[in-house]
Order: structure tokens, then C-alpha cells, then sequence
């Protein structure tokens, strides 16, 4: 898996195992078939603050009549390509991408809680049934904090995969008190801790993990996320639509997401006209091998939008690109700017990673930066990224174009200092 933010997988940095991806369960499917004959409930526990779910049920119905409209506020798919999300009376279809090739597609049924759910025949013939509005919720990935947080559903959000590698406030308060669990410490998956917790529904990071038939198993509904598989910024925000139809808080979603694209569109704008455009490199060495971010990929998006010109641009990856460091400074060792270089935060950890590391030019140029905020405690890219995608796009320029963006302060980036 590569995350947006780094070249190298996120599974060799973060210590979690490789995983392939799981179609649907045939007890998943047994148990959504049940539901569907027996109506759907469930999804009765209030968290512990209300949360604003618009003109959208805030939790189960009773007395609905048949047909009778339950979603008004509604959240459109405009720019993410893994994704999709349509709507009927009394449930929404989701749709997750294909997270591995050949793999297929992931389908979900998200019933409103006190209603009739629709036969699982036709394109809905493997779908998994969820109850809707959730209220209780197991997390895999630090990448779904930043729509978790932004959407008020912190009180949903029972179970983490390792609560200490979370800074983001409202989560971080929840888990120093012991309301959030950890289940994945080790890199190994407990489903005990899980199943016992039994939380209305499972959020994956878009990968399998032979844990989660365990949780099928014992009735937990478990949802793919892989925002990780866009390759544009807008499209990589859009996920907080995922979060949103699982808890009826698509008003809040629409606002937002309204809010980011007009926020990156103004910051975009700031760029037009530039004649020059700093060169680019990304990436480093991680155990023999330079991963650099494919041209394709939501980093090199944000590179073109603001106005830099990435030396890997032609590449179709939206992964990483694998490469040796005599191709990496044989292409990029001229680079202006060196981005993503984590993995060390001064000179001289750079050169005694490897002494060839002194040969590219963005020391002497634009610079070598991380994407981390050592002086602040509560920022991570990989929780506030995708919310914030605005703001990103100005830490980018401001690193390509500084003149063009005096008055903004990085919040993704540091600089690695020369020695």
C-alpha cells in the first residue's frame, strides 16, 4: 500500500503485514440474506454526544410508509474514481473499487435501522447489509481520522488499530481515557478484542487480512475504505462521503467538501501564469530500493497544481515507482526541490543513511523536505491530509513558489537542514 503522503509502502514503515484483498464472506452473505428477510435493526446504541445528521434520520424509524423518501440531504460522487454511492427510499448502495487487480468490487446495502431491507438479488446478489445510521465503529486506518474528526463522529469510534500512533485531538482525548481500544499492536489483528467490542461495522484500510472472516463471521459488517487508490486530491477527499452515508451525515459532508474544493481551486488559481517551474524529485531509499511516487499518483497532482514540473510526470503509477539510486540521481539528482524525503530529518542522517544522498542538487536549491511537523504534536498528514487538501496545496507552493504565498505557514512540511 502506498500512501499518498511517502513513496515507500505504508506497510514497510508503519510495521503492518502485506495483505490481499477478500471478497464477501459467504457467512457475510448468509448473515446480510438474514437480514434482509427479517428487516434490518440494530444500530440503537446513542453515542455519547448527538450527532447532526440534517434532514436524515439521526436513528431508527418506526411507522415509515412504503416508498417514503428517507435520505433528503444526499451526497453526490463528483471527482473520486473508487467509489460510488446511489440512493433509494430507505437505503444507499455503495460501492468500493477494485483494491487488487481482479479482485472486483465490494458492494454494501446500507439499510435504515427499523426498515424492510431489499431483496440481495441482481447486482445486490453479493452485497454486504449494513444498518444504518451506525453508532459504534472499529477503525483500521489512521487515514479515516480526518473524516472522523471533521464529521463530529469521534463518539462512534470504539476500536483503533494502534491508538498510539493517533495525534488528532478528538480521538487522541478518547483514547488517553480508555474509550477507544487498540486491536492491532503487533501487526497481527484480535479479533477477540474486536468481536467482543462487536461495533456496528468494521472499516478496513482497503485490504484483506484473514482476521476479518473471523469478523464476518461473528456478524460484524465489514467495509472496505481505500481512498488510497485515487490519484487526484479532489477525489482523495471525497471519501468523507464513505463516512458520511454510514452515518446519515451527508449535510455535513456537502458543506465540507464544498468548502475544500473551493479552497483548492483558489489556491491552484495562484499559480496560473507561472513561466517557471521548479523541477521535482520525490522518495528515498528504503533497504536498497528508491520509491519515488508514480506520476500518476495524488502527490504528483499536487506537484503539477502547484506549479512544479515532477521529472517522474510521464510515469502512469498512482503507486510508487521502484527504482535503484543511480536511475534516481541519474533522473532527478538536478531536481530543484527534493519532496518526501522521510526518513531522516538533517544532512547528516542523509548521509550516513548513504553518502550519495549529498549528490542531489535541492540542497543547495529549493531544499530537501519532509512531510512531518516535529514542533507540533497534533499534525499528521496521514490523519488531516485529506481534509485539509486546501492547505496542502499551499505548503506546496510555498515550497515551489514562496513568493507567490508570503503569509502561509507550512503545516505539512520541514525543511532538513544542511549540515
Amino acid at each position: 500500500m502506498i500512501h499518498p503522503f511517502q513513496s515507500t509502502p505504508l506497510s514497510k514503515v508503519v510495521g503492518t503485514p502485506s495483505r490481499t484483498r477478500r471478497r464477501t464472506s459467504a457467512a457475510a452473505l448468509g448473515l446480510a440474506l438474514a437480514a434482509s428477510a427479517a428487516g434490518v435493526a440494530g444500530a440503537t446504541t446513542a453515542p455519547a454526544s448527538p450527532i447532526d445528521t440534517g434532514a436524515n434520520p439521526s436513528g431508527c424509524v418506526e411507522g415509515a410508509e412504503q416508498g417514503a423518501e428517507l435520505f433528503p440531504d444526499q451526497f453526490t460522487v463528483q471527482n473520486a474514481a473508487n467509489f460510488t454511492l446511489t440512493y433509494e427510499s430507505n437505503y444507499k448502495v455503495l460501492t468500493v473499487g477494485e483494491t487488487s487487480p481482479e479482485a472486483g468490487t465490494h458492494t454494501y446495502v446500507l439499510v435504515q435501522c427499523g426498515t424492510e431491507a431489499p431483496a440481495l438479488e441482481g447486482d445486490l446478489a453479493d452485497a454486504t447489509v449494513v444498518a444504518i445510521p451506525i453508532t459504534t465503529m472499529f477503525s483500521e486506518s489512521t487515514s479515516h481520522i480526518g473524516f472522523i474528526d471533521v464529521l463530529d463522529l469521534e463518539d462512534t469510534v470504539t476500536g483503533v488499530s494502534d491508538g498510539s500512533w493517533i495525534v488528532t485531538p478528538s480521538l487522541r482525548e478518547r483514547i488517553d481515557a480508555g474509550e477507544i481500544e487498540s486491536f492491532n499492536t503487533t501487526g497481527v489483528i484480535d479479533t477477540e478484542v474486536i468481536v467482543a467490542a462487536d461495533p456496528d461495522v468494521y472499516v478496513t484500510g482497503g485490504f484483506d487480512d484473514p482476521a476479518h472472516e473471523a469478523i464476518a463471521e461473528a456478524g460484524i459488517p465489514i467495509v472496505a475504505n481505500a481512498e488510497w487508490l485515487e490519484n487526484t486530491p479532489e477525489g482523495w477527499a471525497e471519501w468523507v462521503g464513505l463516512f458520511a452515508a454510514l452515518t446519515n451525515t451527508e449535510a455535513r459532508a456537502n458543506e465540507l467538501y464544498s468548502d475544500w474544493i473551493a479552497g483548492y481551486d483558489a489556491a491552484a488559481a495562484l499559480v496560473e501564469g507561472v513561466t517557471e517551474q521548479p523541477t521535482v524529485i520525490t522518495g528515498g531509499l528504503y533497504e536498497g530500493t528508491w520509491f519515488a511516487n508514480g506520476g500518476d499518483s495524488i502527490t504528483a497532482e499536487f506537484i503539477a497544481d502547484a506549479g512544479g514540473d515532477y521529472v517522474y510526470d510521464d510515469d502512469p503509477d498512482t503507486g510508487s515507482i521502484e527504482l535503484d539510486i543511480e536511475t534516481a540521481l541519474a533522473e532527478g539528482a538536478e531536481a530543484d526541490v527534493w519532496l518526501l524525503a522521510n526518513g531522516f530529518t538533517t544532512e547528516d542522517e542523509a548521509l550516513a543513511a548513504d553518502a550519495r544522498n549529498e549528490e542531489f542538487n535541492a540542497w543547495d536549491e529549493g531544499g530537501v523536505w519532509i512531510n512531518s511537523i516535529p514542533s507540533d504534536p497534533s499534525v499528521n498528514p496521514f490523519e488531516q491530509g485529506p481534509v485539509m487538501i486546501d492547505t496542502y496545496l499551499l505548503d506546496y507552493i510555498k515550497i515551489l513558489h514562496p513568493e507567490l504565498v508570503p503569509d502561509h505557514e507550512l503545516v505539512f512540511f520541514s525543511a532538513v537542514p544542511e549540515s
